[in-house]
């Protein structure tokens, strides 16, 4: 409402009431939409994303993971690899925790700090205002969908106790990006994943 009646002030720029910046490979931030960006900070929650590809390198919209976290896992830490995920050589194994470690071996954007998102970080950049998928400002996050998945499931680092078995979490909860839906997903299957780092 505060957008539509022109009162809304922005540090960078969005559709609605996004306010996004972009920054380039260094975290610098970058003005000119003709140049080339890797990250985009969200300026409402000072949360910095990763921006997907369509490259076939590390950070490539075409790649899925296993879910595997160490911690905080609800009594199962995942899937280590298997055939139904894909993922770039760089990464040892298609899981969630090998991605994040490769993506902070080599700093993206001058960061190394990121993290899978929880429930929470990941609706905060959902376009509910969208009428199809995918559900988010393709302006500042292209390349979200590979063109071909559907729904578009995107991980959190967040376990849910449903499909639990003998007090063990089996699922994690996931975004669906084409109709901005959650669900808990059994860690075994694979999806994508966005890092975030950052945040207030």
């Amino acid at each position: 409402v505060i957008h539509r009646n022109g009162l809304l002030e922005k540090a960078g720029r969005g559709d609605q009431g996004f306010d996004f910046t972009r920054l380039d490979e260094i975290g610098d931030e970058v003005d000119d939409t003709s140049l080339q960006w890797r990250c985009v900070r969200d300026n409402v929650t000072g949360l910095v994303w990763e921006v997907k590809t369509d490259d076939g390198g590390l950070h490539s919209n075409e790649h899925s993971y296993f879910w595997l976290q160490t911690d905080n896992n609800g009594g199962v830490a995942g899937t280590v690899t298997g055939a139904a995920a894909s993922c770039s050589a760089s990464v040892a194994n298609c899981n969630t925790s090998a991605y994040l470690a490769a993506v902070n071996s080599v700093g993206l954007c001058n960061f190394f700090d990121w993290r899978i998102p929880t429930v929470n970080e990941l609706l905060s950049i959902v376009h509910f205002g969208k009428t199809a998928g995918p559900l988010i400002d393709l302006n500042y996050f292209p390349d979200t969908d590979p063109g071909s998945v559907d729904p578009l499931w995107y991980w959190t680092r967040q376990t849910s106790v449903d499909g639990a078995s003998e007090d063990n979490a089996q699922t994690a909860w996931a975004i669906d990006y084409n109709r901005g839906n959650d669900n808990f997903l059994l860690k075994s299957t694979a999806q994508h994943v966005r890092l975030v780092r950052g945040g207030r």
